[in-house]
C-alpha cells in the first residue's frame, strides 16, 4: 500500500482481526444490553462506514469536474469531530451505517478485505482528484482522501475502545452463552 495513512490502517485492521479471531462465536456476538452493540455489530459499522465512504468516493471521481473543493469549515468540523472521537463519547449512527443483521466474523473479514482493496484503488486516482472533496460526510461536508483516511483512523480509534472493553469482559467472565 502505498499511502502510509493506509499502511497503518491496515496493520490496525489485521491486528484487530488478530486479536478477536479466536473468540467464540457467542463472545463475538455477546452485548451488554439490548442497546448495545456485540463486537460483530461494531465491526459491521465500521465496515459499512467504510465501504459506504469508499464506493461513493470511486464513484465521484469518475467525473473529476464535478468535484467539490473541500471548505475551510467543513475542514474545522472534521478536526472537531475526529477530537470528539477520541472521547468516550457515544454518537448515534446513522440508519445507513447501523448493523442490520449478525454477520459472521469470517463474512466481515472478507468485507473489509474487499474494502480496502477499494481504498486502494482510489488512492491510485490522480492526486490532484483526491484533493477535491471526494466523499460527502454527513456532518462535516466534502472530504479529501486525507481527511476521508484521517476520520477513518479517529472512527476506528472509537470503536477500538469499545472492542477492547467487550474482548476484556468476555476474557474475565469467560462468556458462555450469557455473563455469570
Amino acid at each position: 500500500m502505498k499511502d502510509s495513512k493506509i499502511a497503518t490502517l491496515e496493520a490496525q485492521r489485521i491486528s484487530l482481526l488478530h486479536k478477536i479471531e479466536s473468540l467464540t462465536d457467542e463472545q463475538f456476538n455477546f452485548s451488554i444490553s439490548e442497546n448495545s452493540w456485540s463486537i460483530g455489530e461494531i465491526l459491521d459499522h465500521i465496515i459499512t462506514s467504510e465501504e459506504l465512504s469508499v464506493n461513493y468516493a470511486l464513484k465521484k471521481v469518475q467525473d473529476p469536474s464535478l468535484l467539490h473543493s473541500v471548505s475551510i469549515s467543513g475542514k474545522l468540523k472534521l478536526i472537531v469531530m475526529n477530537a470528539l472521537l477520541g472521547f468516550n463519547l457515544k454518537f448515534k449512527a446513522s440508519e445507513m451505517t447501523s448493523p442490520k443483521k449478525k454477520t459472521s466474523f469470517t463474512e466481515l473479514k472478507n468485507r473489509w478485505e474487499d474494502c480496502r482493496a477499494n481504498l486502494e484503488s482510489l488512492s491510485s486516482k490522480a492526486p490532484d482528484v483526491l484533493e477535491k472533496g471526494i466523499m460527502k460526510h454527513p456532518r462535516t461536508g466534502y472530504l479529501n482522501l486525507s481527511q476521508l483516511l484521517d476520520f477513518f483512523s479517529s472512527h476506528y480509534a472509537h470503536h477500538l475502545k469499545q472492542i477492547n472493553g467487550l474482548v476484556e469482559l468476555g476474557n474475565e467472565t469467560k462468556i458462555e452463552g450469557s455473563v455469570a
